[in-house]
């Protein structure tokens, strides 16, 4: 058997399941609560946290409400995101960029209105909306765009104030959208779109950040798609150590997967005293304990197949095939192999030392649903900004969808840089320690000061250095109610 598989798993693992027992029995772990069953075996059951409130109660209502196309204009113009938009004609027929028109075809995709219409509802044309589009809109641009604004927003000093219990925790979750027009993705889900057709944006979220994003079918299971996610859909500079998921993010082998590459996966378990958890040796080894597994592993296996479980993980890193068809096949039940029942039933030992600590360490718990609700708080920011047509995407094809989807999440990391840099510059001016800390604990997800709808006035000129000279004279303190007895 691999002796360092032994050292690496085995013995922490079956220390592990003593304290947390020791730690149930001796009343210092408070949220484990033990009762009789009607057979009278002792039970035992977590108690459930609290969420949180919503960004837009904090400081963001105080603020003065701009108009979205000058928040466009100022972010564009400390982070230079346009210069992303390369031209698709041959540089003998390229006009020059003009940053107007592209934020114009982004901010009229994001809000699901279209370049033709946005036409009647600002100051441009409908002709240079639409060679604008044709020459600068694209997936190989969109997506560089938004990460050069969220490598943007990482280098501020409050973003490492963003961080869960000082670590880079982020999520993924998925977010149902209806199609206008039906495709080979759609799928019709009464739950969420009634008699309509949809999909889903799998979405990779860090500090209320969307790292990355694709859409997937409804019918698709998310969590075959979370490795991919992580591993190869984000290409930010921002690269997370622990991943969140609900229980839709877990499959057979995900535990290893992340395990493998040295990440922690971290969903959260709403019923973790249904699961069932895995250990070495035998039941006689746990006699005597409330918490203890009823499966075990075959070690000699495990030990067997180890070279081999790794090398189906580096594999997964190439990125030759879609990491997602692969894990989704192996997965399959109807797929059988000496190397999958060991990575499956590694993968039982590592989730089982994840319920464990889980179970023992209540800000752990607390870290995980912070992480999952930052997801949910980005959603909510951007079914705010498709506001128009009931957020329907449009497109005949998956490319066409997936670039509205894109320019919805371009003004989503629009407006997160916009107030992450008011509320960076707030925090670098604070007085003490107790104003940080107020700053800090504000999200940058809020949209309540930023008007997404009306008359878009792109050419109106307009004084970049606005938000220096209102931040000067704004005094956020008394605003807030914020003072020495705070």
């Amino acid at each position: 058997m691999c002796v360092h598989f032994t050292q690496l798993v085995a013995n922490p693992l079956t220390a592990l399941y003593k304290t947390v027992n020791a730690s149930v029995e001796s009343g210092k772990n408070t949220s484990i609560k033990i009762k009789n069953d009607k057979k009278g075996n002792r039970v035992w059951r977590l108690t459930p946290l609290e969420l949180q409130s919503n960004p837009n109660d904090g400081l963001f209502s105080l603020l003065q409400q701009r108009s979205i196309v000058d928040v466009i204009q100022f972010v564009n113009h400390k982070t230079h995101f346009c210069r992303a938009f390369d031209p698709i004609l041959p540089k003998s027929a390229k006009t020059e960029q003009d940053p107007l028109l592209i934020g114009a075809v982004v901010l009229s995709n994001a809000i699901r209105l279209g370049s033709r219409k946005m036409a009647n509802m600002s100051d441009l044309k409908e002709s240079a909306l639409l060679t604008a589009e044709a020459s600068y809109v694209r997936l190989e641009t969109l997506l560089p765009a938004i990460d050069k604004i969220n490598n943007a927003i990482s280098k501020f000093p409050i973003f490492k104030e963003w961080h869960i219990m000082g670590l880079l925790h982020g999520s993924l979750d998925g977010l149902k959208i209806e199609l206008s027009v039906k495709n080979m993705m759609a799928r019709h889900s009464r739950k969420f779109f009634g008699d309509g057709a949809g999909v889903s944006a799998y979405n990779e979220i860090l500090n209320w950040l969307s790292l990355s994003s694709r859409l997937i079918g409804c019918h698709d299971y998310e969590g075959h798609h979370a490795f991919e996610m992580v591993h190869h859909q984000n290409t930010s500079e921002i690269k997370p150590t622990h991943i969140s998921t609900d229980k839709h993010g877990l499959n057979a082998i995900n535990f290893a997967l992340f395990d493998f590459m040295d990440m922690t996966f971290a969903p959260r378990i709403p019923k973790p005293h249904r699961e069932t958890l895995w250990g070495f040796g035998s039941a006689k080894n746990y006699e005597g304990l409330l918490i203890k597994p009823t499966k075990f592993v075959d070690e000699n296996l495990v030990g067997d197949e180890w070279d081999n479980m790794q090398r189906f993980s580096a594999s997964l890193l190439t990125g030759e095939a879609a990491p997602s068809s692969i894990i989704r096949k192996f997965c399959s039940k109807d797929y059988v192999s000496k190397t999958k029942r060991a990575l499956v039933q590694y993968s039982h030992l590592v989730r089982s030392e994840f319920l464990l600590t889980y179970l023992h360490d209540p800000e752990f718990r607390r870290a995980i649903l912070y992480a999952l609700n930052r997801g949910e708080q980005y959603n909510g920011l951007y079914r705010a900004i498709s506001i128009l047509n009931n957020g329907e995407l449009r497109g005949i094809t998956e490319i066409e969808m997936e670039v509205w989807h894109q320019c919805t999440r371009l003004i989503a990391a629009i407006i997160h840089y916009y107030n992450a840099y008011i509320l960076n510059s707030l925090y670098m001016n604070s007085k003490d320690e107790e104003e940080r800390r107020f700053l800090a604990s504000l999200s940058p997800t809020a949209w309540v000061h930023v008007n997404l709808l009306g008359y878009y006035q792109f050419y109106t000129q307009s004084n970049v250095d606005w938000i220096e000279n209102w931040l000067q004279q704004w005094d956020w303190r008394k605003s807030a109610g914020f003072d020495e007895n705070w």
